[in-house]
């Protein structure tokens, strides 16, 4: 019975706590809670829009909020790992996701963390062949936990504008990562923490607008194949680049690099 008291007292405090800071009679959905939050996102096709969130309630499709009526809801992506389901071609342009929201990379133009404290343990694959995105903005999302961001932007081939942060330091995994954002002009991975591992397999290929890229030097493990292949705007200075525990063949090294990038010393 005291536990019980006690509980109802909590939440009545809670109630009025949440009154001086004028939440009290707002809907949960409107409410962000960094701590104890649920994570959503929602696509609109209102503005064709793919929004993150963490608030103490979930919308229903057919809601307004945030003053786009909601067309799909998603949820359970902090803890799930997306991986490719399907893909016979080579360059991955018809490999296919089990993202919740795959089915709507082609009407989607913009993505944006509106909530902080959003932590995934994977962005593999999440915007993989989104055809018609023009901006991502990453930059409240707590990607601390992410180990892979395997084909995370691959084939955004429309996509200008890319937003990270510092949490994004310690990311092992760029395979293929920013694979044939063929409109990407320039791309700020200063984030990217020098002095750890990391696989650059394919990670900037087919950036054919890239021009400028800052990113201190790097130390590549398992591979750079075709890391700045056909990259054939931008220049680049790898000179530095620890590639001691790196397997990329020798014989295979002209597909790697384009030629505005000069290659690690121990490869020249």
């Amino acid at each position: 019975m005291a536990g019980a008291i006690r509980n109802q007292f909590n939440t009545v405090t809670e109630t009025l706590d949440g009154g001086t800071s004028g939440v009290a009679f707002k809907d949960p959905a409107d409410i962000p809670d960094p701590k104890r939050g649920t994570a959503f996102a929602i696509y609109s096709e209102d503005d064709h829009s793919l929004m993150f969130y963490k608030r103490r309630g979930v919308p229903k499709v057919g809601d307004m909020f945030n003053n786009r009526r909601v067309t799909e809801v998603y949820t359970g992506f902090e803890a799930t790992v997306y991986r490719k389901t399907f893909g016979t071609h080579s360059m991955l342009i018809d490999a296919e996701y089990n993202t919740p929201w795959f089915d709507r990379r082609n009407d989607i133009k913009a993505v944006k963390v509106a909530d902080s404290r959003i932590k995934p343990k994977s962005i593999a694959n999440w915007f993989a062949r989104f055809e018609s995105v023009k901006s991502i903005d990453l930059t409240l999302l707590d990607a601390s936990n992410v180990q892979s961001m395997r084909c995370t932007f691959s084939w955004c081939k429309l996509m200008n504008t890319i937003d990270l942060n510092d949490s994004f330091a310690t990311v092992p995994n760029l395979v293929d990562t920013f694979y044939y954002c063929m409109s990407l002009e320039s791309l700020d991975l200063s984030c990217l923490r020098s002095g750890m591992g990391r696989n650059f397999w394919g990670t900037f290929a087919g950036c054919e607008a890239l021009k400028t890229l800052a990113l201190s030097p790097q130390t590549v493990i398992d591979d750079m194949s075709y890391a700045f292949s056909d990259c054939v705007k931008l220049n680049y200075d790898c000179s530095d680049w620890n590639v001691d525990k790196a397997n990329t063949k020798l014989a295979g090294l002209s597909a790697s690099f384009s030629k505005g990038i000069a290659r690690p010393k121990a490869w020249q």
